[in-house]
């Protein structure tokens, strides 16, 4: 039982999530953008009328060759050192991302993407804990420090902002 009062806890629980949102976005904010690239560039291969392109990949795909019209179009957005991965998602995300890629510079889709990503995650820490029947929930306190502790020290967690992976929207 915590000897901390409910405003303390739910006190002691922001600051926790805050800490981690501030630590999560100082740490990869500015991180290459690797798994949403290939939503990014198969939303603006759609838009600029080359659907048939949207499947392509480089001989070998998890390596770091990158075709062509990757590499054109990254360096026509002004981000030459950008890695851009295989597209291997439905076409109807295509579809739908070509006009956002269309819309903004790659640089503002991937940080509106990572904010959004940043958003639901957050979301869910509350969301989660509302899941739970209310006989069985824990205390505030161990509810913080647990979801901290997954939020800050996971491998799941952490590589899914370090690459800002499209799973965590769809998740």
């Amino acid at each position: 039982m915590s000897t901390l009062s409910s405003r303390q806890q739910i006190l002691l629980f922001l600051v926790l999530t805050i800490a981690w949102a501030i630590w999560t976005l100082v740490s990869t904010f500015n991180d290459p953008h690797l798994d949403i690239s290939a939503l990014f560039m198969a939303g603006w291969l759609v838009g600029s009328g080359q659907e048939e392109l949207i499947y392509l990949a480089p001989p070998r795909v998890y390596e770091v060759d990158q075709m062509p019209i990757w590499r054109e179009t990254m360096i026509a957005q002004g981000l030459p050192e950008q890695v851009v991965t295989a597209y291997i998602y439905p076409p109807i995300w295509a579809k739908l991302l070509a006009w956002p890629a269309h819309a903004m510079p790659a640089i503002v889709f991937f940080k509106s993407v990572f904010i959004w990503h940043m958003l639901a995650v957050l979301a869910t820490v509350p969301l989660a804990f509302t899941l739970i029947r209310r006989a069985a929930r824990p205390e505030l306190t161990a509810w913080g420090i647990t979801l901290f502790a997954i939020l800050f020290a996971t491998w799941p967690v952490i590589n899914a902002f370090l690459t800002n992976q499209p799973q965590i929207t769809v998740t």
